[in-house]
């Protein structure tokens, strides 16, 4: 047994060291892509928001852990999320700045599910989303994002107002998805996370841009354990 943790660990170092490869790269691409000289990104990053710094770290942290399925996690999402909401203010991304409120509450919903929402109030274990399921976030997608997109549109000077809306739907229902520990949050997280690299680049916000990079690289990390560890779950039962 120590033998066989022993090997997951070295497994998932490599895993990570191939990531961060992956990032240094995309990073460049980026950079070269955008004719983003050096002096203008040292420019940028010492022009920072400390709440766009706070935002970035606390984020990052989080879904690393949470891609370790650590319950800890929580922790440094709640600071995200009210950095976050902060921040996305500042740039009229309205819908977004409220999605973060929202995740306040998903947040220390999460927290406690992780603990105490398996069977017998015990650690919830990962689990499948069913089809059933996948209908009903199909539908409260469309739902919420109709009337996001209606609400922006007639309160805000929004100028993404679709994508506002659509992204924070995503955001949300991959947030409770996450709480429940179901397997597939990490492939709604990928695919929402692409869309947020456009919408942050379109914002002029390169560096939350790159962030949401790394996010989709760590989920694609997320999703490879979670799933390697649900298969190790049910072979036990």
């Amino acid at each position: 047994m120590a033998a066989n943790k022993l090997l997951s660990d070295n497994q998932l170092c490599k895993h990570s060291v191939l990531s961060l490869h992956l990032v240094f790269y995309l990073i460049k691409a980026l950079l070269y892509c955008s004719t983003i000289h050096h002096q203008l990104l040292i420019n940028l990053l010492t022009q920072l928001n400390p709440l766009e710094v706070l935002g970035m770290l606390s984020g990052v942290v989080y879904v690393v852990l949470a891609a370790r399925e650590n319950v800890w996690c929580w922790l440094p999402g709640l600071v995200n999320v009210l950095a976050t909401a902060l921040v996305c203010y500042n740039y009229q991304l309205y819908a977004d700045a409220g999605l973060q409120l929202v995740y306040v509450a998903l947040t220390f919903y999460g927290w406690q599910q992780w603990l105490y929402g398996g069977t017998n109030a015990q650690i919830l274990q990962i689990s499948q989303t069913s089809t059933q399921q996948w209908q009903i976030y199909g539908a409260i997608t469309a739902l919420l994002t109709a009337i996001l997109w209606l609400l922006l549109r007639a309160y805000t000077p929004s100028n993404v107002p679709f994508a506002d809306a659509f992204t924070t739907t995503l955001s949300l229902i991959a947030t409770y998805m996450t709480a429940r520990k179901q397997l597939q949050n990490w492939l709604l997280w990928i695919f929402t996370d692409i869309l947020y690299i456009g919408l942050y680049t379109y914002k002029q916000l390169p560096l939350f841009a790159l962030l949401s990079v790394v996010y989709t690289v760590v989920a694609w990390q997320g999703y490879v354990k979670w799933k390697k560890n649900y298969h190790n779950i049910t072979a036990i039962r």
